[in-house]
């Protein structure tokens, strides 16, 4: 099998894992564990993500490494994590004890182990969601071909993590109109004297939501721009 074959079938079989159903935090593991074994070349494999204000998070990682060298990239405001994300999309590192950039992170992540590095800007389009972090203790250089597979591998995984993660602000929305809408409970009376209820007992929706729709339309609460911004869509 050439490399170019063995590219596309370890980026196919990448591709059909990342894809499948799966809740926001599965698709976060998910990524992570395909990411080590897709990626021969790095054996640590990790996914920030950016918050609103700004602040960088570690979401998911294969090993405590993952965290604790993301978080001196943290702490000292730089590295190829931070660059991928500011700057160009994807930042490598090799021979790590010869690299002369980010002089606070570089001699704390070589205690660590750390030999070489790739970090990759997760984004759809012109929004950002994100980084893939990958990090090698094994070996000083990245091949071509897993420098290619990895920007590929990236790709995907910022769709599943774009999909995953629209999926759940969605639910949220619904779960939060759910409770704001529920139906309020109402005492059913007794039957009068005829044996039938009162109108307002035949009525149970009465100031709800539903019961304010028009004829024919009353299938329920209804998602609005306002509900979207408040949990991050309506951007």
């Amino acid at each position: 099998m050439t490399d170019s074959s063995r590219m596309a079938a370890a980026l196919t079989e990448a591709a059909r894992t990342l894809h499948g159903p799966r809740s926001l935090a599965e698709t976060l593991d998910t990524i992570v564990q395909t990411a080590v074994m897709t990626l021969p070349a790095f054996d640590h494999a990790g996914v920030s993500i950016i918050h609103r204000d700004g602040r960088l998070e570690t979401v998911a990682g294969t090993d405590p490494l993952v965290w604790e060298l993301d978080s001196l990239q943290y702490e000292f405001d730089e590295g190829p994590c931070l660059d991928s994300l500011r700057e160009d999309p994807m930042v490598l590192v090799e021979n790590a004890a010869q690299e002369h950039r980010w002089a606070n992170y570089i001699p704390k992540a070589l205690t660590s182990g750390l030999r070489a590095q790739m970090a990759l800007r997760l984004y759809i389009q012109d929004e950002t969601l994100g980084g893939l972090n990958l990090y090698s203790t094994r070996a000083d250089r990245v091949d071509p071909e897993s420098r290619e597979l990895a920007e590929l591998f990236a790709t995907h995984a910022a769709i599943a993590l774009g999909r995953a993660r629209h999926e759940d602000r969605l639910n949220q929305a619904i779960g939060i109109i759910m409770e704001r809408y529920q139906p309020p409970t109402t005492r059913v009376p007794a039957p009068d004297q005829s044996g039938s209820q009162s109108t307002a007992a035949q009525c149970p929706l009465e100031g709800s939501i539903g019961h304010r729709l028009p004829a024919g339309r009353r299938a329920g609460p209804v998602i609005t721009t306002l509900e979207l911004d408040v949990l991050g869509e309506g951007r």
